[in-house]
């Protein structure tokens, strides 16, 4: 094998000449773009490219162009990870970088952007469907909320009799969905801790994740989802998403963007729930509107 791999170089040049060219002139670089990140992630499968070489590319984006795009957003990972609160209101917002337009439509033309806005619609027509049956008040553990949007939208869409604790280890994201809900910070409360470490005083109703549980392997899927069942009261539910193996972007995703998720059908998560000590009676597994992800409600 080569060094560098002459599929990396092609790339590489690729992305040199898209920084430079005007938007009128991009599209059919874009197009091979594409096509090139299809053989590259090809050959990575067969072994004759190391992850560690992906380097290559994103060594190419200049520092401008790190700094001023979605694209940068994701690859530089300044909160340490893909999926931060700043990339998924970005998304939500359909957000356009002044100077790099074109390569943020990449972000949200992908499969993880439809995900995300999906999942906020699913988990605002669940909560207001099973809010809108209660006649009690009911507490929730929000687990890792993102940028806070879906809660925001929850709760101006039918200001529910709610109770909610967000629950997340980053200050930076709790500092900024606390800006976002602050016109109901009676009845949202933010807990700066660990799910591991986090000791529960009161049992909650429902525990909500999203956009956590896919950035996890089986082991420590089944050891958290171990940990949650304690948080909640006897007639409380779990609802977990993880995005499903539909995912028509992955090669953008991994190669061009540095983001990796573990995929997961229905049968992997059934499977994974009942390794927990989860009964079949227990389980459900349910599909969001566009079949890009799964939710297991778990009773």
């Amino acid at each position: 094998m080569s060094t560098p791999n002459n599929s990396l170089q092609m790339i590489a040049y690729s992305i040199q000449n898209l920084l430079t060219l005007k938007d009128d002139n991009q599209k059919i670089h874009f197009d091979r773009l594409k096509l090139q990140v299809d053989i590259v992630a090809n050959e990575l499968r067969l072994g004759s490219i190391r992850q560690s070489e992906l380097d290559i590319i994103h060594n190419t984006f200049t520092d401008e162009f790190l700094n001023d795009s979605l694209v940068g957003h994701i690859i530089r990972k300044p909160y340490g990870y893909n999926e931060d609160f700043r990339i998924t209101d970005a998304i939500h917002d359909n957000f356009l970088s002044d100077d790099y337009p074109n390569w943020d439509r990449l972000i949200h033309a992908s499969s993880i952007a439809k995900s995300i806005k999906s999942r906020k619609e699913y988990f605002k027509n669940y909560l207001t469907h099973k809010l809108n049956k209660s006649t009690t008040p009911k507490k929730m553990l929000m687990i890792a909320p993102g940028s806070g949007r879906s809660l925001l939208e929850l709760y101006k869409r039918v200001n529910p009799n709610l109770k909610t604790d967000c629950l997340d280890l980053n200050k930076n994201s709790i500092h900024y969905y606390r800006g976002l809900t602050q016109e109901f910070s009676n009845q949202i409360n933010y807990i700066n801790e660990s799910i591991h470490s986090f000791n529960v005083t009161e049992k909650y109703d429902m525990v909500w994740i999203e956009g956590v549980f896919e950035y996890m392997d089986d082991v420590t899927f089944v050891n958290t989802l171990k940990q949650i069942q304690t948080y909640i009261n006897n007639d409380g539910d779990i609802v977990i998403s993880n995005i499903s193996k539909k995912n028509t972007s992955k090669n953008i995703m991994e190669i061009l963007f540095n983001w990796q998720c573990t995929y997961r059908n229905r049968l992997e998560l059934n499977n994974l729930a009942i390794k927990s000590n989860l009964k079949p009676s227990q389980i459900n597994i349910r599909k969001d509107a566009i079949g890009i992800n799964s939710f297991l409600h778990i009773k």
